[in-house]
C-alpha cells in the first residue's frame, strides 16, 4: 500500500453534512474498478487543493486517536511531492474535552508549528521541528490528491464492491469497500459522482481480540487547484508570539 512521504502535516471547520442513504445493493468489482479509474484520472489533474477536513477514530480506535478538524491547503513543486502545506487545526485528545488550536505549515524550505495557546512559533528547516503533535496533523492530508499514481493500489485491490451511496457535504458519493492485495488491510472509499474526487476514506482495522475500529478522514468544501492572491504557505507570525528553532513537543 502506498505510504505518505511528507513529515508534516488544520481555523475551525464549518459543520459538515454527512447523511447516510439506504444502500442500493452491492455493485460488482468491474463497476467499482471503473469508478476508481475515473477517480485516479481526476486526482492526476490536481497539483494543489484546499478543503475542510475531519479526522477521527471509531470503534476501539476512538479511544486512541485524537479528533482533529480544520482547513487544509496542500501543494507541491513536483507531482507526488507534498512540499507546500498550511493547516489550521483544532485538536482534541480522546481522553479530554479540551480543544487546542495550531497552525502547521511549510513554504518549501521552512517548517513551522504555531501553538496558539502558548503563543509560541516553532520554525526550522528540519521537519522534526513540528514535534509529535505537528506530525499527527499530517493525517489531515488527502495525499491521493497529489500522488503520481493516486489510486493504483485501490484499482489493483484483490476485492472491490460497491456498497450504496452516501451524501458528504452536499456531494452524493459512491461507497466502495475494498481489500488491498498482499494483506495490506481494508478500506471504504467515498467517491463523488459530480467530479470523481474522493471525499472520505475509512481505514478499517481489527485488533487482536476481534474488536473492529477505523480511522475516518472526511473532506468537505474541496477546491482543486485554487488560485491565491498571496502565498498561502508563508509563515506569518502573529503579534505577541515568540519564535524559536527548538523542536515542538
Amino acid at each position: 500500500m502506498k505510504r505518505a512521504t511528507l513529515s508534516l502535516v488544520v481555523g475551525l471547520l464549518p459543520s459538515f453534512v454527512l447523511a447516510q442513504e439506504q444502500p442500493a445493493g452491492a455493485g460488482g468489482a468491474d463497476e467499482a474498478t471503473e469508478i476508481l479509474k475515473k477517480c485516479d484520472a481526476a486526482c492526476k489533474a490536481v497539483n494543489s487543493a484546499r478543503y475542510n477536513a475531519v479526522y477521527r477514530g471509531t470503534g476501539f480506535r476512538a479511544s486512541r486517536v485524537p479528533t482533529v478538524e480544520g482547513e487544509v491547503i496542500i501543494g507541491g513543486e513536483l507531482k507526488g511531492d507534498v512540499s507546500l502545506f498550511k493547516i489550521d487545526v483544532t485538536a482534541k485528545a480522546p481522553d479530554s474535552e479540551e480543544t487546542k488550536k495550531y497552525t502547521v505549515g511549510s513554504d518549501g524550505e521552512t517548517y513551522y508549528l504555531i501553538d496558539h495557546a502558548t503563543k509560541k512559533v516553532y520554525a526550522d528547516i528540519d521537519p522534526m521541528v513540528l514535534g509529535s503533535s505537528g506530525r499527527q496533523f499530517q493525517r489531515m492530508a488527502m495525499i491521493e490528491y497529489l500522488l503520481p499514481e493516486p489510486f493504483s493500489d485501490e484499482i489493483n485491490a484483490e476485492h472491490k464492491e460497491i456498497q450504496g451511496t452516501e451524501t458528504i457535504g452536499g456531494q452524493e458519493c459512491t461507497k466502495i469497500h475494498l481489500r488491498y492485495a498482499g494483506g495490506q488491510g481494508e478500506a471504504n472509499w467515498y467517491v463523488a459522482k459530480s467530479d470523481s474526487m474522493p471525499r472520505r476514506v475509512d481505514r478499517l482495522v481489527t485488533n487482536e481480540t476481534g474488536e473492529k475500529g477505523a480511522t475516518e478522514l472526511v473532506i468537505t468544501n474541496l477546491a482543486p487547484n485554487p488560485v491565491f492572491v498571496a502565498n498561502p504557505y508563508e509563515l506569518r507570525i502573529p503579534e505577541g508570539y515568540e519564535k524559536t528553532d527548538d523542536f515542538a513537543p
